[in-house]
């Protein structure tokens, strides 16, 4: 959780005030709501490295067909 509170001061220069776990998905990753102020995002914690790796290689892959994706 700490590596998600990092990400989330040096993206928006803030702490987050809030993160709220949201309900799983059939994967090992676990996403959070964070909130700071009128800034609202979604944070994910994934412990299968192969899993990651393929997330963010679909992610780039969608973008680049100019599909909206997270960042």
């Amino acid at each position: 959780m700490e590596r998600l509170n990092k990400l989330f001061r040096q993206r928006y220069g803030v702490e987050p005030e809030n993160a709220f776990p949201l309900t799983g998905s059939a994967s090992a990753r676990q996403y959070y709501r964070m909130c700071s102020g009128g800034v609202s995002c979604i944070g994910v914690v994934g412990t299968d490295q192969e899993e990651n790796a393929a997330f963010v290689a679909l992610a780039k892959h969608f973008k680049a067909q100019g599909i909206t994706v997270p960042e």
